[in-house]
């Protein structure tokens, strides 16, 4: 049953990343962070780059071109539509661990 709910929530999370969904962008800029952290140990590796960076034209990554405070040169990180796929589903694993902590329902 979960593994059901987990690639339902798989394929919604992916369906938003590619329509550009408004609720994404900021899974996007998350994921944008952790490309960041990322980038260093792959540097020699152009396959994992391919995976983890996206580009400015992406639907997804509209919030993060906002956020440029200049518009001469990049300096956020554009993160793929897989890697915020990845990011938003971990967000949703997470979520739903909350909500089955008692403590977590106590306080929301």
């Amino acid at each position: 049953m979960a593994t059901k709910v987990l690639i339902s929530a798989a394929e919604a999370i992916a369906t938003d990343v590619t329509n550009g969904n408004r609720n994404i962008l900021s899974v996007a800029y998350v994921g944008g962070f952790i490309m960041k952290h990322l980038l260093p140990s792959i540097q020699n590796c152009n396959d994992c780059k391919q995976i983890i960076c996206g580009n400015e034209e992406d639907p997804h990554n509209l919030f993060i071109s906002f956020k440029e405070f200049s518009t001469a040169t990049s300096h956020l990180n554009y993160p793929s539509g897989l890697l915020v796929t990845a990011v938003g589903i971990g967000v949703t694993l997470i979520e739903n661990f909350l909500n089955e902590a008692s403590c977590y329902k106590k306080y929301n």
